[in-house]
């Protein structure tokens, strides 16, 4: 199956110019393996990343218990002209994509790795011939053992465009023409995005905002040479702004200053292109240094209210062991005036004996403290967790209902009966 398309994107860049040496240097959302190698002619890049590409939610976790997963191998093979005739020129090459658990997967496993040395060793002292020979014959390879493939064109200034998708799996086809289908989504576009952000991620860092902001910016179908669809991605840059600017919390405001400095970038990038390309654009008109001012100003207020939120936890951590010393000095002090004959309270050596049999419960509090410090401070944010459950709650309120209300009987009964198994052994004892 073989269809031809046009999509286009952009690949943030805040210089309006992408390097080409670091792409394939990506932990997000897994490490990538990848050679990337420059001559004095060409630039050559070989990427592979495993990527999930499904919509489930919390799908890290059913995937364990049902055995099915929506990830892939995407691999992209590119090269560029270098030289001080050609500074500019595009990255040039395609993208392919392999179902894990295959045949085919187990054949790219098995070659990648030669593939990935053969190009990092070629950097030394390799002849330009013998070295686009071998990139022909990656190519060739990949195209044989690939699901899914398509050409790619990433250009300095980030914009990338996507053409002659070509499906090899007909159950990837069928499979994704359905989803498409029920979504109401064309299948290219559908693929499309997942391409583009693959190489978004192997490309660029996501310095100002999370990396599961995944959707902030697509692909967008292009009709001829176009670039209208360059206002698409003006607007859904100004959505995300917009709508990060409204959440109160300092971290959110310093980001949407770096999305608005991406959003200046792209409007020069499409500017200098539609007139290289001698293509009328026309852009929104939106007031950017007013909604500058107005980042600045909200980051200003939250710090403000910050730092007088911090100073009344000082004054009431400050009174609070201030009380806690004196009460702890006056017990001390009175208990020394005490009958030595004096024997406590029933009540007061049942607790201790029950303690002192179920010394586990004192220590869980402070335990489950640790663990929840020791995870905050060493273990990566789960954003993909994050992410779901706010899906959960808003995308879906009946099934959140019909999860969240089973869960919050389960923990009540669950602590109504330790209450009361607690009680019982005060009473024994």
């Amino acid at each position: 199956m073989s269809e031809l398309l046009s999509l286009k994107g952009w690949v943030p860049t805040v210089n309006g110019r992408l390097s080409y040496k670091i792409i394939g240097e990506s932990r997000h959302p897994t490490m990538a393996e990848y050679a990337n190698v420059g001559t004095p002619e060409y630039q050559f890049v070989l990427a592979i990343q495993s990527r999930n590409t499904t919509d489930v939610l919390f799908h890290w976790l059913l995937a364990k218990f049902f055995q099915i997963s929506g990830d892939f191998n995407f691999v992209f093979c590119a090269r560029a002209r270098r030289g001080s005739k050609s500074p500019d020129d595009p990255l040039i090459g395609r993208i392919y994509v392999v179902r894990p658990g295959s045949d085919s997967s187990i054949q790219l496993k098995e070659k990648m790795q030669g593939w990935l040395h053969s190009l990092r060793s070629a950097e030394y002292g390799v002849e330009k011939a013998e070295l686009c020979k071998l990139f022909g014959s990656l190519h060739l390879e990949l195209t044989n053992i690939c699901d899914l493939r398509a050409n790619v064109i990433l250009h300095r200034n980030g914009m990338i465009s996507i053409s002659k998708m070509s499906f090899s799996d007909d159950e990837i086809y069928q499979n994704s023409l359905q989803y498409a289908n029920n979504d109401h989504v064309e299948i290219e576009s559908l693929w499309a995005d997942q391409l583009y952000y693959f190489v978004r991620d192997i490309s660029h860092q996501h310095q100002h905002h999370s990396p599961d902001a995944d959707t902030m910016i697509t692909t967008y179908r292009v009709r001829g040479r176009s670039m209208d669809w360059c206002n698409r991605v003006i607007y859904a840059l100004y959505f995300y702004i917009i709508n990060s600017k409204r959440r109160l919390e300092p971290t959110e405001q310093v980001r949407v200053l770096g999305v608005l400095a991406y959003l200046n970038s792209f409007k020069q990038v499409a500017t200098e292109q539609a007139a290289l390309s001698n293509l009328p654009l026309k852009m929104p008109a939106f007031n950017d240094q007013a909604t500058k001012d107005s980042i600045n100003a909200t980051k200003s207020y939250l710090d403000l209210k910050f730092s007088e939120k911090k100073q009344n936890s000082d004054k009431y951590r400050t009174v609070l062991f201030t009380v806690a010393a004196t009460l702890l000095t006056l017990v001390n002090f009175v208990s020394g005036f005490a009958s030595p004959n004096v024997e406590p309270a029933k009540w007061v050596g049942d607790l201790a004996n029950f303690v002192k049999v179920n010394a586990y419960i004192c220590l869980a509090p402070p335990a489950i403290i640790m663990v929840w410090w020791l995870s905050d401070m060493f273990l990566v944010p789960n954003y993909e967790a994050k992410r779901d459950a706010v899906r959960l709650g808003f995308a879906n309120r009946r099934v959140f209902a019909a999860v969240l209300i089973p869960l919050s009987i389960l923990i009540i009964y669950a602590a109504w009966r330790l209450t009361y198994a607690t009680a019982v052994q005060i009473v024994h004892h």
